[in-house]
């Protein structure tokens, strides 16, 4: 099947409107199952109950904390 060129003018037929149709339908169905088994994987990372795109860890809210002790990091800037 040849399709028309860009600026080209021609009529375009049933049967390639119909073809088209086809070929979106199949990419939608594999956008469907890409979705499906990248919902899957995702799940089964995270534990029950914990909502998705809320990553294992610190809880929201809290801030970091430096094993030695104070709330925020020291600055990087020479005292003095």
């Amino acid at each position: 099947m040849a399709m028309a060129e860009p600026g080209e003018s021609r009529p375009v037929t049933i049967s390639e409107v119909q073809q088209l149709v086809k070929r979106k339908d199949e990419i939608e169905a594999q956008i469907k199952a890409c979705y499906e088994l990248l919902e899957g994987v995702s799940a089964a990372g995270r534990p029950a109950g914990r909502p998705a795109g809320r990553p294992a860890g610190r809880p929201a809210g809290r801030p970091r904390r430096r094993p030695d002790g104070p709330l925020f990091p020291r600055s990087k800037r020479a005292s003095g």
